[in-house]
């Protein structure tokens, strides 16, 4: 099983809702403008990237921007406050063994293989991230 949560608000939910199928796409590390644009309230947000459809489900996988993906179906949703808690069985996956991914700890997005050895991803924060700008770094 996976969860994801997602804002009641979201452009993205009366699509999941719809399909009770989603994909989650990890993202590479250098890839952070892709996960600021899925985190943003743009209408679609696939419009020009590299997407190929899913064998089973017919659903978005992005394979220039992607570590890896899990294929999900839809099992529960729970409201949670303000968000949804989705949570799906995952049906099938794949990964890309020689790329690196993205993480965000922090307010900061970083590369996995460049920094996952430090305890303070602050030193080397990323001065593109809105809690980097924030903070002053």
């Amino acid at each position: 099983m996976l969860l994801v949560c997602v804002s009641d608000d979201s452009t993205t939910l009366p699509a999941l809702r719809r399909s009770r199928r989603f994909v989650v796409n990890f993202l590479a590390g250098d890839r952070a403008t892709v996960a600021r644009r899925f985190a943003s309230d743009l209408e679609d947000k696939f419009a020009g990237l590299a997407c190929k459809p899913t064998a089973e489900y017919d659903v978005p996988i992005l394979i220039d921007d992607a570590v890896a993906y899990v294929e999900c179906q839809t099992v529960e949703e729970i409201q949670a406050g303000d968000h949804v808690i989705v949570i799906g069985r995952i049906e099938d996956g794949d990964h890309m063994p020689d790329r690196s991914a993205l993480v965000f700890r922090g307010g900061v997005y970083k590369n996995w293989h460049e920094h996952a050895d430090t305890d303070n991803w602050h030193e080397h924060a990323d001065t593109d991230s809105p809690a980097s700008a924030s903070r002053g770094l």
